[in-house]
């Protein structure tokens, strides 16, 4: 996605998936505030659906890489294929 682009569009999914509402931080500690529970509890949600975005596009790009006569469905269920 590149370093522009990825990080724009990135971004502004993983802050919809981790804050939806747009909470403040709400928790003082020595001084600095911080997230509540239920904001922190999101972060580990948001780095296994930003992963399998990331995965869906880099096996996207994989599938451009070759000719569409030569992409076979058999190949994803593991059964021999016959490929000319």
């Amino acid at each position: 996605m590149g370093n522009g682009l990825g990080a724009l569009i990135m971004s502004n999914i993983g802050q919809k998936i981790v804050n939806p509402d747009n909470a403040k931080e709400t928790i003082p500690i020595k001084g600095d505030n911080y997230f509540a529970d239920n904001i922190a509890d999101n972060v580990p949600k948001m780095f296994y659906i930003l992963a399998a975005f990331i995965f869906a596009l880099g096996f996207t790009g994989l599938f451009l890489l070759f000719d569409a006569d030569q992409v076979c469905i058999a190949f994803f269920l593991s059964i021999l294929c016959n490929i000319q």
